[in-house]
């Protein structure tokens, strides 16, 4: 069976068709644009979901999406500052109707920790980085969401009286701080390579992104003393990126609280959303199946 998948991000929503057992068949993108409004994103979706359909057939449509989720509707109830205009989409109602198709929808941090399901078992936490900074906590193999579905937050606590650690330690953070100096900046790999090369002000700005997300990184394992903390997010395919945090980590952690916890880059790199997306899709299948 094939399935269609969509990451929907704040910059970006990658698709992809993936099998039952989680193969890319093919994968590709388009600006969310969600300046454009709700309807809109769902309208370019439901186009895509029926070209699809007619290239080879679909058994359901799986998204991850920011915001928080309510699970059972597949709508997004709410949606911070960085994304209010994701708020209200309901992607099960709207897709379903449109299309005919199944369609379950989880945030998009969840997702990528049910991706990471498929490798851990036991207790975890995850930690995704882009446009804001995601988070979810994996306990027993299962995703906790707690009373408001919204357990994993981690981008929302605040590291300093003015900034949230989203504020500090996302790439997009890290660009915006960047650009006071270089306005003109592209992207996060023409920072990267200025900082390669050594330029003093792409490695101050690349060494506060560091230092901001080590800090946060540590008061996790402070709270929670988990077994793993597992990175996300597309910044994770560069090739000196776990060398980097590694360091930077070592610089802030106390080692006595940090102790045994181990970090690591997810193996999915920037398809764990997509990935998950169809997990977390399966397992509410799977759990109908078994209430029937």
């Amino acid at each position: 069976m094939r399935y269609l998948c969509f990451d929907v991000g704040g910059t970006d929503t990658k698709y992809a068709v993936i099998t039952e057992d989680y193969r890319i068949i093919s994968k590709a993108s388009f600006p969310t644009e969600i300046n454009r409004g709700g309807a809109d994103l769902l309208k370019r979706m439901i186009e895509i979901i029926r070209r699809a359909e007619v290239e080879g057939g679909l058994a359901g449509v799986a998204v991850s999406s920011p915001g928080i989720v309510d699970c059972d509707t597949g709508a997004v109830v709410f949606a911070n500052e960085r994304g209010k205009g994701f708020q209200g989409i309901s992607y099960r109602q709207t897709i379903g109707e449109a299309t005919g198709l199944n369609c379950w929808a989880e945030n998009d941090a969840n997702c990528f920790a049910w991706a990471e399901t498929l490798d851990h078992d036991g207790d975890f936490l995850v930690v995704t980085i882009g446009t804001g900074i995601g988070g979810a906590i994996v306990l027993g193999g299962e995703v906790y969401r707690g009373i408001n579905n919204s357990a994993g937050a981690f981008g929302q606590v605040r590291i300093t009286d003015a900034a949230k650690w989203e504020e500090l330690a996302s790439l997009k953070a890290l660009l915006d701080n960047a650009r006071a100096d270089y306005p003109d900046l592209k992207d996060g790999e023409e920072l990267f390579s200025r900082h390669d090369r050594g330029e003093p002000t792409a490695v101050k700005a690349v060494a506060a992104f560091y230092r901001y997300l080590a800090v946060g990184i540590a008061n996790l394992a402070y709270v929670f003393s988990p077994p793993k903390i597992i990175i996300g997010g597309g910044i994770t395919t560069r090739p000196a990126f776990f060398g980097e945090l590694t360091a930077a980590i070592k610089a802030q952690a106390n080692p006595a609280y940090f102790g045994k916890t181990e970090v690591a880059v997810s193996r999915h790199k920037n398809d764990g959303g997509l990935i998950g997306a169809l997990v977390h899709y399966r397992k509410r299948e799977t759990r109908i199946k078994k209430s029937l």
